[in-house]
């Protein structure tokens, strides 16, 4: 269990320079918490997110942490009904279903009847409706009062097409990291990293990278989040981030057992 607050201030200009779907989330967590939180008890359980980290401890935040990468879920090892805020960072889609249900307890165990729990999730596209698997689940324990949906299929199909030639460069220079690769792939795809990664080719890999890197530089991820909306609708989200707080201790109605997905912005 780590504090936050331990965390070093760094300036505007020393902050590091975060891309992608991480600070996305993490402006919108921010933008749903309150601008000075020095008085509130905050816990944060997730990965360690190191932008989002600095902008808490910016905001005077001193918070309990479980880092997802040990064994501290499902069962967490904090007081119950403590916290005001509850922030749970990429971590459901790592576990089990039968643990994705009983961190929601625990998660519901730690917060304070009048907090508030933020839920980020990655979501996987090839399964069916995982948004709304993943909002029945919250609602377990939750009533759900905003969400932010990540379209970024598309965006993360380029960017891995775009990332190539630094994989195979990168795997032509460490043994290890090569044979990690080789090992995660299968048939037509694991003969072509094989091929990819080895003399010649990897020279014109070498030859070719920068036009790729500055490619992917280039790209437009708001356009290519609409672009995907467009092609793949609800087939494209990747990401999901809800704000909820505890249910009350009454029937469930039928919206509440069947939820609609509704994307609310905090822009």
């Amino acid at each position: 269990m780590n504090q936050l607050r331990m965390v070093k201030k760094t300036s505007a200009s020393e902050a590091p320079q975060v891309q992608g779907i991480e600070k996305i989330e993490a402006d919108r967590i921010l933008l749903a918490l309150p601008s000075a939180l020095p008085d509130k008890k905050i816990a944060y359980i997730g990965s360690k997110d190191m932008y989002l980290i600095g902008e808490l401890v910016k905001r005077g935040v001193c918070a309990e942490s479980l880092d997802n990468t040990s064994d501290a879920l499902p069962r967490i090892t904090l007081e119950s009904k403590e916290y005001d805020y509850v922030l749970c960072i990429r971590s459901i889609a790592k576990l089990k279903t039968k643990e994705q249900r009983l961190l929601m307890m625990e998660l519901a165990r730690i917060l304070k009847e009048e907090g508030e729990i933020l839920i980020s999730s990655s979501l996987d596209y090839r399964t069916e409706d995982p948004a709304l698997r993943l909002a029945k689940l919250i609602q377990t324990e939750f009533m759900i009062e905003e969400s932010a949906l990540f379209n970024e299929r598309l965006y993360y199909s380029v960017h891995h097409l775009l990332t190539a030639p630094e994989k195979f460069i990168r795997a032509s220079k460490e043994a290890g990291y090569r044979e990690k690769k080789v090992a995660e792939k299968s048939g037509l795809s694991k003969m072509w990293f094989q091929m990819n990664s080895a003399k010649p080719m990897v020279y014109i890999w070498r030859a070719i990278s920068p036009i790729f890197s500055f490619v992917q530089r280039s790209l437009n991820r708001e356009w290519l989040e609409r672009v995907s909306q467009f092609l793949f609708q609800e087939g494209g989200l990747s990401h999901v981030l809800f704000s909820a707080k505890l249910k009350p201790i009454i029937e469930a109605s039928e919206e509440e057992r069947n939820p609609k997905i509704k994307e609310k912005k905090w822009e």
